[in-house]
């Protein structure tokens, strides 16, 4: 996938297609291949949700499930999944600014609330800066 389809990808994917992606990118850090029981533990969701969404991020060639239930992520999603990491991170750092008297992991939470709903315009001014 050429890095526009990757960038065009990234902006229509839902915010819970972005969650899954994202975690299973996180667990593949630490081990090659992901079961979906994994998944399911760490996002705290029923095993079905995780084959339903399994279906749809494999569709979108953003992950392979492999014999046994094993999945890996693609070239592809490892990029899209980096790309929201670094947009996570850069919210992350801001929100501190804001004067707000909140947790480390409420400054996760919103980082992670405010990349799923702002527009990919934000993010083009962002990279000419």
């Amino acid at each position: 996938m050429s890095f526009d389809k990757e960038q065009e990808e990234l902006n229509t994917l839902s915010a819970a297609q972005m969650r899954y992606l994202y975690k299973i990118y996180q667990i593949s850090l630490s081990k090659p291949e992901v079961l979906s029981a994994d998944i399911a533990r760490k996002l705290k969701v029923s095993k079905p949700s995780v084959v339903k969404m399994l279906a749809v991020l494999s569709e979108k060639k953003l992950i392979l499930k492999k014999r046994y239930g094993k999945i890996s992520i693609t070239d592809s999603g490892i990029r899209i999944a980096d790309e929201y990491e670094q947009r996570i991170q850069i919210l992350a750092s801001l929100i501190p600014k804001m004067g707000l008297a909140l947790t480390d992991e409420e400054i996760t939470a919103g980082a992670f609330a405010l990349a799923d709903v702002l527009p990919e315009s934000i993010w083009e001014t962002k990279k000419r800066q």
